[in-house]
C-alpha cells in the first residue's frame, strides 16, 4: 500500500498537477453518493457548517473550501461566494450538474454565517 501511494504521489509531482489533501470530513467529489442518493442533501449542508463554523477565520474557511473541491472568489461586500459543481449525468443530448453553492458571510475576519444550497440544472 505504501507503495502506491508513493507512486501516486510522484506521478502527481511529474505530471504538474497540484497535491492536495481534502479538508477532513469534507470533501465535494463524494457530496452526491453521500448524501444525495441516499436523500439526504441537508446532511451535505451540515456538514459543510461544521467545517466552516460561525466564529471560524474567513481565510481559513475558504481555504478548506477549497481544499474539499470548491471554487471561491474573493471577499466582497462582506461575504465569499464558493461553488463547487459535478455532472451527475451524461445523456446524448442532455447533460446534468449538480452545483453547491455556498456563501460565506463575513463579520471583519470571521464567519458570521454559512448558507449552502444544491441546485441541479441540464445543459
Amino acid at each position: 500500500m505504501k507503495n502506491l501511494l508513493a507512486w501516486a504521489f510522484a506521478v502527481s509531482l511529474l505530471s504538474g498537477a497540484p497535491v492536495q489533501a481534502a479538508a477532513p470530513g469534507l470533501d465535494f467529489h463524494l457530496f452526491e453518493n453521500a448524501y444525495v442518493r441516499n436523500g439526504a442533501p441537508e446532511a451535505g449542508y451540515d456538514a459543510v457548517r461544521r467545517a466552516v463554523p460561525v466564529g471560524a477565520d474567513a481565510r481559513g474557511g475558504v481555504a478548506m473550501l477549497r481544499q474539499a473541491g470548491a471554487h471561491c472568489g474573493a471577499a466582497r461586500d462582506g461575504q465569499v461566494d464558493c461553488f463547487y459543481r459535478q455532472r451527475i449525468s451524461v445523456d446524448d443530448v442532455v447533460d446534468t450538474y449538480a452545483t453547491w453553492d455556498m456563501q460565506l458571510n463575513l463579520s471583519g475576519d470571521k464567519v458570521a454565517a454559512v448558507n449552502v444550497e444544491r441546485s441541479v440544472e441540464q445543459r
